[in-house]
């Protein structure tokens, strides 16, 4: 009997243009604004510090830092991340590595690192160093837009490919399936490392996957399975493309 008679595709996830992801989420509401001039002053005395949350509640960008649109963009939702977490109660709780600790020992008292931690997990930003399974669920439960989670609840992430454009202007990174394995209803990526450009790009045109495409993306899934992985490409595995 052929094994893949026994899967079923039970849904397909897409995510949505890169300037949009975090629209849906509280952080709409926090405020970007122009730094004043006294604070202009010690941006341009510390180029390296790249953006901050102000006390009025809202986020500055430093204009002298150099950094383009998305390292820019990247330092704003982190911010707003600080903000929303601050101005809302919403405040993790989770432990820090020791590894973070060091890292982040400049930053204050563990709560802002906790919360600096929570607002890089929600960017992608690696600067996270190697965030636990409990600081990123609490970011997929807390902060996270619906979008960007699997059905599981735990956020997507970059996957095995990276970020890749689709025709219509959106991008994808995972395009996940449910399929059954062994009488149970299990969601994995159709974007796995062993696809041909051909069928990669069938995928992202919105195509249904073809019968080869889901054998594919089992057998991946099986393979990571076998090795105590998850299905799914980790945050801190570089894409294989």
């Amino acid at each position: 009997m052929d094994p893949y008679y026994n899967l079923k595709a039970a849904h397909r996830q897409s995510n949505v243009k890169p300037e949009d992801a975090l629209k849906n989420t509280p952080l709409r509401g926090v405020n970007v604004r122009s730094p004043y001039d006294s604070e202009l002053g010690f941006f341009k005395s510390n180029k390296n510090v790249a953006g901050m949350a102000t006390e009025d509640d809202a986020v500055i960008v430093n204009p002298y830092s150099g950094l383009d649109g998305r390292g820019e963009e990247a330092i704003i939702n982190n911010e707003k991340a600080r903000v929303y977490m601050r101005t809302n109660g919403v405040r993790p709780n989770y432990n820090i590595t020791n590894k973070q600790q060091v890292a982040f020992s400049q930053y204050g008292m563990p709560q802002d690192i906790r919360e600096t931690i929570a607002s890089r997990i929600l960017t992608n930003d690696h600067s996270a160093l190697d965030a636990t399974p409990d600081q990123r669920k609490w970011v997929a439960q807390n902060i996270t837009p619906a979008e960007n989670l699997r059905q599981d609840g735990t956020a997507k992430a970059n996957g095995f490919l990276g970020v890749l454009g689709r025709p219509d202007g959106n991008v994808s990174t995972e395009i996940s399936v449910g399929v059954n394995f062994d009488g149970q209803e299990r969601e994995i990526p159709l974007l796995v490392p062993t696809l041909t450009q051909q069928e990669i790009n069938l995928l992202l045109s919105g195509q249904k996957e073809t019968r080869e495409i889901l054998k594919k993306a089992v057998e991946h899934a099986q393979m990571r399975l076998s090795q105590g992985k998850s299905p799914f490409a980790e945050p801190n595995e570089s894409p294989t493309r």
